[in-house]
């Protein structure tokens, strides 16, 4: 609660906002109109550039900015995402200098705002389909007859940017065969989830497994691999992937949510720093048990 509402309801005796000490505090000032606010704003909106963006109540700039679906030319992110994450790291901001007393960083507040974008942008459809969505299963889905499941998933830390993977494999009745994680370094969320795909596909060919099932919850990462242009897309580890799956093998790729992909995430966010090499489980940590156990029950 802003300064300004806060001595509204009577709670305070004061209205000035604590980041910048010059005004009221109100709720459109803590977004763009403080000068810590200004900082960071200016990084993406050229000065003089969008005067515009400096005007308007708090209703009308909202609206007009979560509607824009343009691209922004520095950062390639929808504008309406990037737009919504800065605002809500302004405001994480503010609360900290208030409650914790933590001053604001416009570069940290940047840095932040980008990365929770580029998440949302590569994990979540910005569409939403004209056709009624069929219900979809929850649990983890075993693969056919004679068939070996990967389940992978990647983790990056908001706090550092550190991208790990890990994955299982599984048999076709959702017993244990092996799983594995690794820290990978600095990652974008898309690109943890294709080097856990890499991965898990180098130690399938490894250990001999003919016919594998790719199960991974990024419905990006699934889309970009089974395009028809996989083997010549922009990103290395796509064509990665994508050369691996023309050897004399059989694999087919299946997203699921990602409530059905619990166990390889827990791998994913194993802490394995400073090891940059595959960490190979023969047999599945203890924690996992129960998991795996109920992922065999609600696949029947």
């Amino acid at each position: 609660m802003t300064n300004a509402e806060r001595f509204r309801r009577s709670l305070c005796s004061y209205t000035i906002c604590p980041c910048c000490q010059s005004t009221d505090e109100s709720v459109l000032h803590v977004l763009r109109d403080c000068s810590h606010a200004l900082e960071v704003w200016n990084r993406l909106i050229p000065l003089g550039g969008n005067a515009s963006f400096y005007s308007g109540g708090i209703i009308d700039w909202l609206h007009s900015n979560v509607t824009r679906n343009e691209l922004h030319l520095i950062c390639g992110l929808p504008w309406q995402v990037l737009f919504v994450s800065i605002i809500w790291q302004l405001w994480k901001a503010r609360n900290d200098l208030v409650f914790k007393g933590t001053p604001p960083d416009a570069g940290n507040i940047l840095q932040r705002s980008i990365l929770w974008a580029r998440y949302y942008n590569e994990c979540v459809p910005l569409t939403t389909p004209v056709c009624p969505v069929q219900p979809t299963a929850l649990h983890w889905q075993r693969p056919s007859t004679g068939w070996v499941c990967l389940s992978t998933d990647g983790a990056v830390s908001i706090a550092t940017g550190m991208g790990s993977v890990g994955g299982i494999f599984r048999s076709d009745d959702g017993s244990w065969i092996l799983g594995f994680n690794k820290t990978i370094g600095i990652l974008r969320p898309l690109q943890a989830e294709l080097w856990g795909i890499l991965l898990g596909l180098q130690l399938a060919w490894e250990n001999g497994f003919e016919r594998l099932l790719i199960q991974s919850d990024n419905r990006e990462a699934i889309k970009r691999l089974n395009a028809s242009t996989a083997s010549s897309d922009p990103c290395s580890l796509v064509r990665s992937i994508a050369a691996l799956r023309s050897w004399g093998w059989a694999t087919e790729t299946q997203w699921i949510p990602r409530e059905g992909n619990k166990p390889a995430d827990i791998l994913a966010k194993l802490d394995n720093l400073p090891c940059f090499t595959v960490t190979v489980f023969s047999q599945p940590p203890e924690h996992l048990l129960s998991l795996l156990d109920f992922d065999k029950l609600t696949s029947l």
